[in-house]
């Protein structure tokens, strides 16, 4: 489903939003487009725990599903790589890179409705995968499922799957409607899921979507799209894994020569990461230029589209993994 206009400006304003702050667990849309608050995949985090909360009385009925990505890409190697994280005090923090995933019922698209924690179920998911040759494919928007048929130009493609990270569950994954997930939670029919995803220059449809905001002389020079792959039937008892351009992304100036040496909690072996996603005195991320290849750097995407639960069979997804 298409995320409304309001709420699409409002995605593109909270990716420029203030560093500082932190919602472990909860992964609320206010904070997770920040570089300071990843700390629910800091390394050593296996003692993190959901953010305590209510369970929904009534299940959420899952009507679409989106992904989006938090890492630093580097074309010029084909990798995926974890990034810095650096808070009020100072203090530099390591997120590996991951995909936020939204369960989203229909109330969540309606005005104000992904401001409700209701209307979603929000964890982490780690990629685990490798370079891959496929192709970008131009989504049917006018159709709201399928493929136009148009392939479109990427610059970097993976394939593989997703491990889903439980502790950064809301209250809500753990009530869904077992209509769709029988267990009542994602785990059983989505960790592990064949997943594939990449990057290129921003689709027409998106630029026509997102050059109508305010802010699009600013966010044009960063702006990309994030290809999403997962599994759909393909009416014959296999399927289908089109990588279509439901994400937009933004590329952000990332500073290498800044270094942390990190220690794994159960042992003394230390190791080091480098890369901190920029930003200025005001806090707001300093946006670099993907015309300027190779790129290497943090990147930040956003669901334009949450797939419709209708066009998938989740029994599924797990095929080909």
């Amino acid at each position: 489903m298409n995320v409304p206009w309001w709420v699409q400006v409002s995605a593109l304003s909270l990716l420029l939003a203030g560093c500082t702050g932190s919602t472990e667990g909860k992964g609320d849309d206010d904070d997770d487009n920040n570089p300071g608050d990843d700390d629910d995949d800091i390394v050593g985090d296996d003692d993190d725990t959901a953010e305590s909360g209510l369970i929904p009385t009534d299940p959420l009925v899952v009507a679409a599903i989106g992904f989006e990505f938090r890492g630093i890409w580097d074309q010029d190697n084909e990798e995926i790589a974890g990034f810095l994280i650096e808070d009020e005090t100072g203090y530099l923090g390591f997120s590996r890179p991951y995909f936020f995933v939204t369960l989203a019922n229909l109330d969540y698209f309606q005005e104000g409705g992904n401001d409700e924690d209701a209307n979603q179920c929000r964890f982490l998911a780690l990629f685990d995968g490798v370079p891959s040759s496929d192709s970008g494919k131009a989504f049917d928007y006018d159709a709201g499922f399928g493929g136009t048929g148009a392939i479109l130009e990427t610059w970097g493609m993976f394939e593989g799957s997703l491990t889903i990270i439980p502790t950064t569950f809301d209250p809500t994954c753990t009530n869904l409607d077992t209509a769709l997930f029988p267990t009542g939670e994602p785990l059983a029919l989505m960790d592990g899921m064949h997943f594939g995803f990449g990057f290129g220059p921003a689709s027409d449809y998106l630029v026509e979507q997102y050059s109508e905001g305010e802010d699009w002389v600013t966010l044009e020079p960063a702006f990309l799209s994030n290809y999403i792959a997962i599994n759909h039937p393909d009416g014959a008892g296999g399927y289908t894994f089109d990588a279509y351009d439901w994400n937009g992304g933004l590329f952000v100036v990332t500073d290498f020569d800044v270094c942390e040496t990190f220690l794994y909690t159960d042992t003394v072996t230390g190791f080091e990461e480098c890369g901190l996603p920029g930003v200025d005195e005001d806090s707001y991320y300093i946006l670099g230029v993907v015309d300027d290849q190779p790129l290497h750097g943090f990147v930040t995407s956003f669901s334009f589209w949450l797939e419709d639960t209708p066009n998938l069979d989740l029994t599924i997804l797990k095929d080909g993994a």
